[in-house]
């Protein structure tokens, strides 16, 4: 049985209206279907609907030296009731860990980042953070690597999603010797890769300047599930009708 609610009487439709919507999900990811069962009194109304996800996925067109594929992207919100945590500041040489100990994916909000002194993060599971304001990484800071310290061998870039809220424009500066492994997705912020940083990942971003000895690594010919960044859970996704049937019963 698919998920159902009932709506509350006053707040949808005629008064003393009744309404029972099922949900279901189809053989495509981006496209829901809604059956809708209305009465009031003796009269019975059915409306079927098939919807599509307006927004698609930032991520899945972005090719081999593309990297800089944003400018125009979907709005896009963070889920409701997220609390934002202040700055995420990573400093010294230590070790920080997100993430949830079991392995399930964890949603973050934070109003900025900031990176130095060789700090490292390792993640216990797979992180999206919503971040609401600049993002500075630099002095040999590894944002998601597999191990404590050593060769600072990196993570899987799919576990680690940068996702900067609505059409806001925030700074994000990867400098120094920092190493960033993950994706980043700001089509209305511009991105400085300098020094000797190093990003391995997908962005989509309004601008994006690469100096230096900087590099920004093309992940995606070994590392295709890259191109297939979903949604975070809980995002806010428009959705519009494909198919309408309504009809009496």
């Amino acid at each position: 049985m698919p998920p159902s609610f009932t709506s509350a009487p006053g707040l949808v439709g005629p008064p003393h209206a009744r309404y029972e919507v099922w949900v279901a999900d189809d053989e495509d990811p981006r496209v829901k279907l809604i059956v809708a069962l209305g009465s009031k009194n003796s009269i019975r109304r059915l409306v079927r609907l098939r919807v599509r996800q307006l927004q698609s996925n930032p991520f899945e067109n972005i090719l081999p030296g593309d990297p800089d594929a944003g400018g125009d992207g979907p709005v896009l919100n963070p889920p409701a009731g997220l609390e934002c945590l202040g700055i995420l500041h990573l400093t010294g040489n230590k070790t920080y860990y997100l993430g949830n100990p079991d392995g399930s994916p964890a949603t973050l909000c934070y109003s900025g980042i900031l990176a130095d002194g060789q700090a490292r993060l390792v993640l216990l599971s797979p992180v999206s953070l919503w971040v609401l304001g600049d993002i500075y990484l630099s002095g040999g800071s590894a944002l998601n690597v597999a191990a404590d310290g050593g060769d600072r061998v990196g993570g899987d870039p799919l576990d680690l999603l940068i996702w900067v809220p609505g059409q806001w424009a925030v700074e994000i500066d990867l400098s120094g010797n920092t190493r960033f492994h993950g994706g980043i997705y700001a089509p209305g912020s511009a991105v400085t890769i300098a020094g000797t940083a190093d990003m391995e990942g997908a962005m989509v971003v309004g601008g994006i300047s690469v100096t230096g000895d900087a590099t920004l690594d093309e992940v995606y010919s070994y590392h295709d599930p890259m191109a297939r960044i979903p949604w975070p859970e809980g995002a806010q996704l428009d959705y519009g009708p494909v198919l309408y049937e309504s009809g009496a019963l």
